[in-house]
């Protein structure tokens, strides 16, 4: 079994700041298609992640791939969720009970070193009930985490900064960038106050998730949320797991 790293202090700049690099992706992700009755819900997490931790962290999840995954296929291994949890593509095969407890360590990892999940979510039947032209469900759902990622990053009070590292979804990318950008210029378009991203910091960068273990843990936990939304409960010990990371998370219409 692979060896506990502990954690490393988090560390500031002389101005006691912050830069936390928050990793996107999302579940349930249908485009425009309101109507599939398998997809309900469509989910976007946001994984925001110190960057005084991001070694560490990278670190643990690299000794879980070496001590779980054979070294000829290290190399091109990614962990995706739904594969691990169903015993599809590369964990065809697997044992149950294996397939668990890898689910377990990964989620693991992420309570030691504490980090939490924002997530936004769309309902698409309502959406598309409710409105005549509705918002994207990916656009919606982003909206929802770019609004409570200021508010975690304020929360502490010290102006920690924040910067969105998102999967590559060439349907979204484009979409994504300019609401970003309005955002930061106009505020949230929500309610009446029109919440400012002070605290966002450049544009959202984009990046394959098989380079990138933290994309690959904000898929995890984007898909057992969209479970729970899906199933209305969390009998799953990996979703309730997920649960107990949760920051804060809005599902709309």
């Amino acid at each position: 079994m692979s060896k506990c790293l502990p954690v490393e202090a988090v560390s500031k700049d002389p101005a006691g700041v912050l830069v936390y690099l928050i990793y996107v992706d999302e579940a349930g992700n249908t485009g425009t298609r309101l109507d599939d009755v398998q997809q309900p819900i469509h989910v976007v997490v946001g994984l925001p992640v110190p960057d005084s931790q991001w070694r560490g962290i990278e670190a643990a999840v690299s000794a879980l791939v070496i001590d779980r995954i054979p070294e000829p296929d290290r190399p091109s291994f990614e962990f995706h969720a739904h594969e691990l949890h169903s015993g599809k593509g590369y964990f065809r095969g697997w044992l149950p009970t294996i397939r668990q407890d890898i689910g377990m360590q990964l989620l693991a990892i992420l309570s030691r070193f504490s980090l939490k999940l924002i997530w936004g979510a769309c309902h698409k039947p309502t959406l598309a009930n409710n409105y005549r032209y509705p918002m994207h469900p990916h656009d919606l759902a982003f909206l929802l985490v770019a609004e409570r990622c200021e508010r975690f990053l304020t929360g502490t009070g010290e102006g920690h900064l924040g910067m969105f590292i998102a999967d590559r979804n060439a349907e979204v990318q484009g979409m994504i960038r300019t609401s970003l950008r309005q955002y930061r210029s106009e505020g949230i378009p929500l309610g009446l106050s029109r919440e400012r991203l002070d605290h966002i910091i450049e544009d959202i960068h984009f990046q394959s998730s098989q380079a990138s273990y933290f994309l690959q843990l904000a898929d995890f936990c984007a898909y057992y949320i969209k479970r729970s939304l899906v199933s209305g409960n969390c009998d799953d010990p990996r979703a309730q797991s997920v649960s107990q990371l949760v920051y804060d998370g809005k599902m709309l219409p």
